[in-house]
């Protein structure tokens, strides 16, 4: 896991969590970046909670990422209301043309992989 730091050399990645095929692909290609070190996966509901600390720690990064899953963009809406600006910002059903559907267990199956895939380099260089 990537070290915690507070300062603008740090990277943030805040995914969608929904209950859905592509909010759990953007949970797991968050889980990945995390992995390898790309940007720290970080809590969107605790800036939708509004935990100062959380909200000061993503303000201060020096790239944010936030991955929805699908349009309704829930945690880009989260992002925006905690006062994070400049964020790079990708729609999983969009980027991969995948449907949204409530089958969140098949999201990351063998036949899903191929998107993570792409949505990584999609997300490395958005974190560049």
């Amino acid at each position: 896991m990537a070290p915690i730091r507070h300062g603008k050399s740090e990277k943030a990645v805040l995914a969608c969590s929904g209950a859905c095929n592509v909010g759990q692909i953007a949970v797991e290609v968050a889980k990945r970046l995390d992995r390898e070190g790309a940007g720290r996966f970080t809590c969107a509901t605790s800036l939708g909670a509004h935990v100062s600390s959380k909200v000061t720690s993503v303000k201060c990064c020096e790239k944010v990422l936030v991955l929805d899953g699908c349009q309704q963009g829930c945690a880009k809406r989260v992002v925006e209301r905690a006062g994070v600006e400049n964020f790079a910002y990708v729609v999983i059903s969009q980027s991969c043309c995948l449907e949204k559907n409530a089958d969140y267990d098949a999201a990351v199956d063998d036949a899903n992989m191929e998107h993570v895939d792409c949505l990584m380099e999609q997300c490395r260089d958005l974190l560049k």
